[in-house]
């Protein structure tokens, strides 16, 4: 009986592949969004930006742009959301709802509008600005694209490495200091170094999720790229909220870190590095990874039972 209830486990795993990937097909790559062009002009764009926001959030803004200039990071939204942009404070509900998650700011891309926990956001504000510099609202398809996460009323995806790859760039380009999303920003960082940074950043300016599981999927098959995005959702939640359980998370991180072993042996092995070599490298991330997961997820991996059905199907 017990063999039977385990056949039924992976067969529903491999069920909630699929419908991940149908979903998926049916939502990218059509976006019905014209790209604006980049303001030539920035006189105009600051003007407007200190008509619009008071001093302080003015000069945050302006700084962020010139950040962008400097660095010639090409994110054409910006320029179009800046004309709706709103920015406030959570109301007094709404923040004790945020604390819960762990979170100090939050960007609505159906409504273009950008709240914070209180008035000391300067450490955090470049964070949320790159998620209003790579966010769109398909009203015709009723679908929210910001960087890599996809959301609507059938699904939402992409969380988890968005968050990820968005303080990937804060912390290389804005604020170096900042430490959050240290789990998620470790695992994209291992993929951007696999796809390359040029092309991770075209990908996540264009709000491209299916594009990136396209350039993954051209090494690895495409149902374990699909799962992997999907873990790495499941990981963020859970450290956002409480509904994740010990086994469904615990699952999740042995396939997350199978995955990136899998990107790490096959970058190393593009560099010619010797495999003796390599598979010392894997130790020391799996080691690493598990450090990790207990510091910053403040999760005991070896302390939750687990069968191996529950990781669904085995890597092919």
């Amino acid at each position: 009986m017990q063999e039977f209830f385990n056949i039924i486990l992976v067969f529903s795993e491999r069920i909630k592949e699929k419908l991940a990937l149908y979903k998926i097909s049916n939502i990218n790559p059509n976006v019905n969004v014209r790209i604006p062009k980049p303001i030539t002009d920035k006189k105009k764009l600051y003007e407007k930006v200190r008509k619009k926001y008071d001093e302080r959030i003015s000069n945050l803004v302006i700084r962020y742009v010139k950040t962008l200039e400097a660095n010639n990071l090409n994110f054409p939204m910006f320029y179009s959301n800046i004309n709706t942009l709103k920015m406030k404070l959570f109301s007094e509900k709404e923040k004790q709802e945020i604390k819960k998650m762990n979170c100090r700011g939050a960007y609505n891309t159906k409504n273009s509008e950008l709240k914070f926990l209180n008035f000391d956001f300067e450490d955090y504000i470049d964070h949320e600005l790159l998620h209003a510099s790579t966010s769109v609202f398909d009203k015709k398809n009723k679908t929210a694209y910001c960087g890599f996460h996809l959301k609507n009323d059938t699904v939402d995806i992409g969380v988890g490495i968005n968050e990820g790859y968005t303080q990937v760039i804060n912390v290389r380009y804005f604020n170096k200091n900042s430490s959050g999303y240290l789990f998620e920003r470790v695992a994209v960082n291992i993929i951007e170094e696999f796809l390359g940074e040029s092309e991770m950043l075209k990908l996540y300016s264009s709000y491209n999720l299916d594009g990136l599981i396209s350039e993954l999927s051209k090494y690895f098959y495409k149902d374990k790229v699909v799962k992997f995005i999907e873990d790495l959702d499941i990981a963020c939640n859970s450290h956002k909220n409480n509904n994740v359980s010990p086994i469904e998370l615990k699952a999740s991180l042995i396939r997350i870190q199978n995955f990136l072993c899998a990107v790490l042996e096959k970058n190393l092995d593009r560099a010619k590095i010797p495999y003796r070599q390599i598979m010392v490298n894997i130790e020391k991330f799996k080691y690493n990874y598990v450090k990790l997961v207990e510091a910053y997820l403040k999760f005991d991996i070896n302390n939750v039972s687990l069968s191996e059905n529950n990781l669904g199907f085995k890597n092919r």
